[in-house]
């Protein structure tokens, strides 16, 4: 999905490029028009004119009607894509998608087998799905008459083929409304007040003036009566009228797929040509496109009479097999005796799982296709190597500097073991396969092993004085004075924080996918945000059986906002906690208590994140019935104390949400009741005393949360938001502030664009929260420096519901709708940050934190315990040192 996006905001941003760089010339010719005194002038700039605007007019119109991009493979593809449409709207991009399912790959007819799936005018490519042997669930003995009937067609079979083309239907227009909506931020509906949900941003007209004014007076929910008005909403973007999708199954099937070049003609012979008496002109390119046609003489001269001997185009085969299970039916596969598809093979690039590679049946066919080379990529084979080795030389140039803080990822660099046969290879990053004009395989832009004698030398005589000068300064009786003051202050000092990765959604250059791992010991591991490559980067901080440790007392997973991925550490710690997940349960439970006393994993987020997860998990079971899917909402009481609430969020076998207590509600945990019948449950499963959070400003349900456990520790984690009043009052006397400073205080414009955070304001929110540690994270990605911490100012919060009272506490019905910008709960409104940086420039912010708060600026695989934060800190300037003064290739 990740991709799709790329391209659907690539175009996007294409066309939206075009079309203001022609409204620049179009106004620039007004300009002309209006102001020349020159009739000759004004003439010509009108006919300028007028052609720039036809101009527009024509790319408005390419940009409706762009080519439709095609996907292409394997069973439950479109359900994939659309269990995204509560976080994706893009225009522009229609989307059409074709599923192979694997149920015809044996016995296929050979002229069916010759046909490939898709051919332009460049490839040809056919489909391979392929089904393990023991798909019925009896691979290794017959199967009896009762097994067999159930094959056969019955009559209620074309109805139930009827319904999976229907069901099909439905998640492509859900598909399609996702990437090719027409829906706009700016278009209101009306309706009255009383019928509006919320939350929603609403707006009012002037009678008088007839202008759109945003509502200020009392909305559903407030203890104040409601208005007999008609009020304007957004129109709810498509993603948020479909509720569930059609139900599916996983599906055991592996897409393999056969890649060939067209063949390429024969030289033209125009000697032979003339000779023959063939007219130039026409004539020439007809032969050329092999058609025949009639010489001078009335005689047919067909293209094999000019043209020379055709070059067969080449192939290469990507093969996935997961198991020796998938082996049979792909040697079975007829594809592999047609001359159509074999003419020209030259590479098979396998993608194995454990102990495929070395299965006899698997080796007998590689010798058949010993014409061909083959590359192996398999945990049998393929070594441990680095994927991200810029991240991974910043860790180790900062582990010369911070080796307590920082230590070299986890990596082998040498095969596991040796490949079977000699025509195999191993698959290294970087490796290409030439296929034209001839077959080569190149290994000349793989990663050389990194040299740690060059990264000892990298860090300059400079640095290595200051981490000397620091060192003996953590010998002083002053600064052990402080960190003991500091460690007795702090409740579990022995508590890490490791940032796993300080970036966003993608890996870039210098910084991996956001994720931090807090482990507090005696109570367990907890993750802020996993994404694609949090696992990954888990591999790199610890060793096999350290991370098999920190899965098993995986306690809760926080997910501050609507994006993806997430499963793949669920998954993990399932197989880790209870082997392969294994066939989900018929059965639907909803008893909170049950959940919590049993060995489960809590998941505690927004609730369209939890509908994510329940409906993927009908696509891959990597766990879902052994979580505990937790929504969090938050509500503000007139005093302006904010309550949390955490309700069980489960869905049915068919997808469906459960209507129980009230509409979309399960049983909850209420933490302002210490009493609370769940409380000693959820303390007892998560370690936990308290979940409080709130919603933030940056996307449609994203929040910032903060944990309390027994012992006093509270660790308070923004995720990706504006600075928030309320974050603040939730993370009062915080122990420890993890919060994201994307952006530095000179792009205050582009954080509250993209609504993120500057430093300054990530700095003021720890300060009015009396935070003892703050550390900060979620940086720019496109420079390695620091920033400046030295350089933060002051700023100010002003609550948006500063012009009205607080409503009250009123807990709401379940929210239905997705609010298109205003991302606010019932009683609770999100707050930004004053606009004034430049009025109080004179007051420092690190002066106004004081020496007693460390501020530490975190980069990959940091692992910090909390009573060492003093010294994290101190090694902060001579780091901010090495990045300013080197200069590295990667």
């Amino acid at each position: 999905m990740g991709m799709l996006l790329t391209l659907a905001d690539a175009l996007s941003n294409a066309s939206a490029s075009l079309l203001e760089s022609v409204d620049a010339k179009i106004a620039e010719l007004k300009t002309m028009r209006d102001t020349t005194t020159d009739p000759s002038v004004r003439a010509k700039a009108e006919s300028s004119l007028q052609k720039r605007l036809q101009e527009r007019s024509k790319l408005e119109v390419q940009a409706q009607q762009r080519a439709t991009l095609s996907l292409r493979g394997g069973p439950n593809l479109t359900h994939t894509i659309a269990t995204g449409r509560r976080f994706i709207c893009r225009q522009g991009m229609p989307i059409c998608i074709q599923e192979f399912d694997g149920e015809s790959g044996i016995g296929n007819s050979q002229k069916v087998a010759d046909k490939p799936a898709l051919s332009d005018d460049h490839i040809k490519v056919w489909a391979l799905p392929i089904l393990p042997s023991n798909n019925s669930g009896n691979r290794t003995r017959k199967r009896s008459h009762d097994e067999f009937e159930e094959q056969v067609p019955s009559s209620d079979s074309s109805k139930s083929s009827d319904q999976r083309f229907k069901d099909q239907v439905t998640r492509q227009a859900v598909v399609s409304e996702m990437f090719n909506s027409d829906w706009r931020m700016d278009t209101l509906v009306e309706m009255p007040i009383a019928e509006v949900s919320l939350p929603a941003t609403l707006f009012v007209r002037n009678p008088e003036t007839q202008e759109i004014q945003p509502y200020t007076g009392p909305k559903p929910g407030d203890s104040e009566p409601l208005p007999d008005i008609m009020v304007l909403v957004r129109k709810p973007w498509p993603g948020a009228l479909v509720e569930s999708l059609p139900p599916t199954s996983p599906s055991e099937c592996a897409m393999s797929y056969i890649i060939r070049n067209h063949d390429v003609r024969g030289k033209f012979d125009a000697k032979k040509a003339a000779a023959l008496g063939v007219q130039r002109g026409p004539d020439y390119r007809k032969l050329t496109e092999n058609q025949s046609v009639l010489s001078k003489n009335g005689q047919i001269i067909t293209p094999d009479m000019v043209l020379g001997e055709s070059r067969i185009g080449k192939g290469v085969a990507i093969i996935e097999l997961p198991s020796v299970d998938y082996v049979e039916n792909l040697i079975a596969r007829p594809e592999w005796k047609s001359t159509e598809v074999m003419n020209g093979m030259t590479a098979f690039i396998w993608i194995l799982g454990k102990g495929v590679g070395a299965h006899p049946r698997l080796q007998e066919f590689i010798s058949t296709m010993s014409q061909a080379q083959h590359v192996f990529s398999s945990p049998d084979y393929s070594p441990n190597d680095l994927t991200f080795r810029a991240v991974a030389r910043s860790t180790m140039e900062f582990s010369e500097i911070d080796s307590a803080r920082y230590s070299p990822p986890k990596y082998v660099t040498s095969p596991r073991s040796n490949v079977p046969r000699p025509e195999i290879c191993v698959a290294k990053p970087g490796m290409v396969v030439n296929l034209e004009p001839e077959f080569s395989i190149e290994n000349s832009q793989t990663e050389r092993n990194i040299d740690i004698n060059q990264i000892k030398r990298s860090v300059g005589d400079t640095v290595r004085g200051h981490v000397d000068a620091v060192r003996q300064k953590f010998n002083e009786i002053l600064f052990q004075t402080k960190v003991e003051n500091m460690r007795q202050s702090i409740p579990n000092n022995d508590a890490e924080i490791i940032t796993l990765g300080t970036g966003s959604s993608l890996p870039s250059m210098y910084r991996n996918v956001a994720g931090t791992l807090l482990r507090v010991p005696g109570h367990g591991s907890y993750l802020f945000d996993c994404g694609e490559g949090t696992l990954g980067q888990l591999k790199r901080v610890f060793s096999p059986e350290e991370l098999k440790e920190v899965l098993r007392e995986l306690k809760v997973i926080w997910i501050s906002h609507l994006h993806a991925d997430h499963h793949l550490v669920i998954k993990a710690w399932y197989e880790e906690t209870f082997g392969s997940p294994q066939q989900k349960t018929a059965n639907f439970e909803t008893n909170l208590g049950q959940f919590l006393s049993e060995k489960r994993l809590c998941i505690v987020s927004d609730i369209h994140m939890l509908d994510w997860l329940a409906e993927y998990s009908h696509v891959e079971n990597y766990g879902y019935d052994k979580i505990v899917p937790l929504a969090a909402t938050s509500y503000e009481r007139s005093s302006g104390y904010i309550s949390s609430v955490l309700t069980l969020h489960r869905r049915d076998k068919n997808g469906l949400v459960q209507e129980q207590f009230g509409e979309n509600r399960g049983e909850w945990i209420n933490f302002d009741s210490p009493k609370h019948q769940f409380m000693a449950p959820f303390q007892a499963a998560t370690g936990l005393s308290s979940i409080f959070t709130v919603p933030v400003s940056h996307c449609q349900g994203a929040k910032a949360v903060s944990f309390t456990f027994p012992s006093g520790l509270k660790v308070s984690y923004s995720g990706d938001c504006r600075p928030s009043e309320a974050f603040t009052r939730i993370g009062r006397d915080s122990t420890v502030l993890l919060h994201e400073a994307t952006f530095e205080d000179d792009m205050f414009k582009d954080a509250l664009a993209k609504r993120h955070s500057t430093l300054s304001e990530a700095l003021m929110v720890g300060k009015e929260m009396h935070a003892k540690v703050i550390v900060l994270t979620h940086f720019s990605q496109r420079y390695r420096e620091m920033p400046n911490i030295e350089k933060a100012k002051k700023t100010g919060f002003v609550p948006k519901f500063r012009h009205r009272k607080s409503p009250g506490f009123v807990m709401p019905n379940a929210v239905r709708d997705i609010p298109a910008t205003e991302e606010t709960q019932q009683g609770l409104e999100t707050s930004d940050i004053a606009d004034d940086l430049s009025a109080k420039e004179d007051l420092s912010l690190q002066k106004a934190l004081g020496d007693d708060v460390p501020v530490i600026l975190a980069f990959d695989y940091m692992r910090l315990r909390l009573g060492d934060a003093l010294h994290a800190e101190a090694h902060m300037p001579a780091m901010k040192e090495h990045l300013s003064a080197s200069e590295v290739e990667f």
